[in-house]
């Protein structure tokens, strides 16, 4: 209608009921002759009528090759060549180039129909036979055209009950199959049946289907008096669940359309699939997806004793948990997960391997431990939760794991449980270096007096390092009880530090000191002292000390 409107000349393509095809050209623009020409292009070798007649280009292009597929009652040709844009006759050299591919079926009623994916690229072409329906997936592609055959995916569907169509059509999902008194939707997904809608006429039965090339959701069904249109409404809607049953799990979630709910649905079936076919490793990652039960899951991976599986659905889960409002479940998942660790960790470490075999996967394991437990989105979450720090680090020392509870409890900044675990396994210089790193006063003062028990000069030499940010006056305490040589001439050292570099006018600190050199038995180092701290030094306890030395 519309090219007759505009009155622009189109090239048609007429099959006869002889077996004969016609390359017409039809003018509306001529007020004298409607056909400018008519030319005879083929003549099929078996005469019957032609019942359907469609071409496409070779990737919808018209400067490529181009296909021909004309149907008859028993056969479906493929002519297969390139048109000539300046000729008159455009077609002739597709049919003069090569001898026909077709397809041959005796029983056949040669009905054909297609669909498209935007017109005039094709989808599909169904064709009726004696015994049902091909269905063939069209491909326009350069391998297609240059093996001889754009036909493939055939598959044949068998009729009904309700007998043999009058017509066909079909959609992008779905076949249409028109009876007299009625047309019947089947899916092209799982060929089953969708709907049948009963057709009252005003007159006589119905005998055609035509479908809108240009727009998908309508199609006609027509009688001698009456011609009804329907329109489609989301014809894709139940499409997610058809390719969801089938097991095609991408297709199902690529028209699921992002809806989660049915994501959800898709994930929870792809998961069952999986576990069905004992790829736990896929289910766990599928399962965490879902929206199923987290106890259901976790226990069907305990029950079939897949713990890589199950260590892999719940880091799954807790990546998809996200930043949800749900604490409680976060730190379970950590906790759990940090479980199975421990547990592998100290599995391996009882296996009798070969100590390099050991050692590796050991390694390896531990490093995942602790590459988990440092996390941001763990420590974040984890620090939110006070009792599940003291779970987790009861869970450590339930299996003697001791470097990795220092490691936990670094990560908390729990200082004091470092440098208590250092200091009760007698690594006094790893509790030194713990105090350096982390430069908090109020625990030099609390461990200086144990660390100058053991190692008084690496003590003294961080102490130095320290200078004016430690009081030296609450430190004195640490030196009180300095009992060997070493410790007291460290103790020594660090307040002459204090005195003389430092500035440092505490008369206690002064007084302490003397005491210190006093006991060195050395009067040069005493007068050299005395003369210069005699004004930060107490008069009476100095003669005191002096006193009791001489005495």
């Amino acid at each position: 209608k519309q090219w007759y409107q505009r009155r622009v000349a189109i090239t048609a393509g007429i099959g006869t009921s002889l077996g004969i095809i016609y390359e017409t050209k039809l003018n509306p623009s001529s007020d004298k002759q409607l056909v400018a020409y008519s030319k005879i292009l083929y003549n099929l070798d078996k005469p019957e009528a032609i019942t359907g007649l469609v071409y496409f280009h070779e990737n919808g292009d018209p400067k490529q090759r181009t296909v021909v597929i004309a149907t008859t009652p028993t056969r479906i040709y493929q002519f297969f060549g390139k048109m000539r844009s300046n000729d008159q006759c455009k077609f002739g050299a597709i049919f003069g180039e090569s001898f026909p591919e077709f397809k041959e079926n005796i029983e056949s009623l040669g009905l054909m129909a297609v669909s498209y994916i935007k017109y005039p690229e094709p989808r599909s072409l169904v064709w009726m036979t004696g015994v049902g329906i091909q269905y063939s997936k069209i491909n326009i592609d350069s391998l297609s055209f240059d093996e001889g055959n754009v036909l493939s995916e055939n598959r044949l569907t068998p009729f009904t009950d309700k007998g043999i169509p009058v017509a066909i059509g079909v959609t992008e999902f779905h076949l249409l199959l028109l009876y007299e008194n009625g047309f019947e939707a089947k899916s092209l997904i799982n060929w089953k049946h969708v709907h049948y809608e009963p057709l009252r006429t005003m007159g006589g039965t119905y005998n055609t289907l035509a479908l809108d090339p240009m727009d998908h959701s309508k199609f006609f069904c027509s009688a001698k008096q009456s011609i009804i249109r329907f329109k489609v409404h989301k014809e894709e809607r139940n499409v997610w669940r058809m390719y969801m049953e089938l097991r095609k799990f991408q297709e199902a979630e690529k028209y699921a359309d992002g809806d989660q709910a049915k994501l959800f649905e898709i994930a929870s079936e792809e998961g069952d699939y999986y576990f069905e076919q004992k790829y736990y490793e896929d289910a766990a990652q599928t399962y965490a997806l879902s929206h199923r039960s987290f106890e259901e899951i976790a226990l069907k991976f305990i029950n079939e004793g897949t713990t890589a599986a199950l260590m892999n659905f719940l880091r799954t889960k807790l990546d998809s948990i996200g930043n949800s409002n749900n604490p409680t479940q976060i730190c379970m998942l950590v906790v759990w997960i940090v479980e199975i660790y421990l547990s592998e960790i100290s599995s391996l470490e009882k296996q009798q391997q070969s100590s390099e075999e050991k050692s590796d996967k050991l390694q390896s394991t531990r490093a995942d431990l602790r590459n988990f437990l440092s996390n941001e989105f763990v420590i974040r979450n984890i620090k939110k939760n006070k009792p599940i720090i003291k779970v987790i680090q009861e869970m450590m020392a339930s299996y003697g794991d001791t470097s990795d509870m220092i490691y936990f409890a670094d990560l908390m900044e729990d200082i004091e449980k470092v440098i208590m675990h250092h200091i009760h396994d007698q690594q006094y210089t790893s509790a030194l270096d713990t105090l350096r790193k982390r430069r908090s006063p109020d625990l030099f003062y609390k461990y200086t007096p144990t660390l100058m028990k053991y190692i008084p000069r690496n003590t003294v030499d961080i102490l130095e390092q320290f200078g004016r940010s430690l009081d030296p006056k609450r430190l004195l305490p640490s030196f009180i009880h300095c009992k060997t040589t070493d410790q007291k001439e460290q103790a020594l050292r660090y307040l002459q530090f204090v005195v003389f570099s430092t500035k440092c006018k505490d008369e206690a600190i002064h007084n302490f000191l003397l005491s210190l050199v006093v006991q060195q038995d050395d009067e040069g180092l005493l007068l050299d002292f005395l003369d210069k701290t005699d004004a930060n030094v107490d008069k009476k306890y100095r003669l005191r000390l002096c006193v009791d030395t001489t005495a």
